[in-house]
């Protein structure tokens, strides 16, 4: 499933820049700003960085009513420490 791994390689990056926060005594960055800023950083553009934000929470929502992944499922967690749906 390729949101699976597109969350994968956003939780992979957050522990990264945490680290990097944490090593510089920097305030670690939400999770909600984090994800805002990896799609900006992947896409180069607001506008499209925007859009695949949307879509990626608009997918989680439609595999949670279609397919009744909860909220404790790795995608269903995404979208909720993101407080997002």
């Amino acid at each position: 499933m390729q949101l699976s791994k597109l969350i994968q390689e956003i939780y992979e990056s957050k522990i990264v820049a945490d680290a990097v926060d944490d090593s510089v005594d920097n305030e670690r960055q939400s999770a909600c700003e984090f994800v805002y800023d990896f799609m900006l950083n992947s896409y180069g553009l607001k506008g499209i960085a925007e859009s695949a934000v949307h879509g990626i929470f608009k997918k989680i929502k439609q595999l949670m009513v279609n397919k009744g992944i909860e909220k404790t499922h790795k995608v269903g967690g995404f979208a909720n420490e993101n407080l997002l749906l």
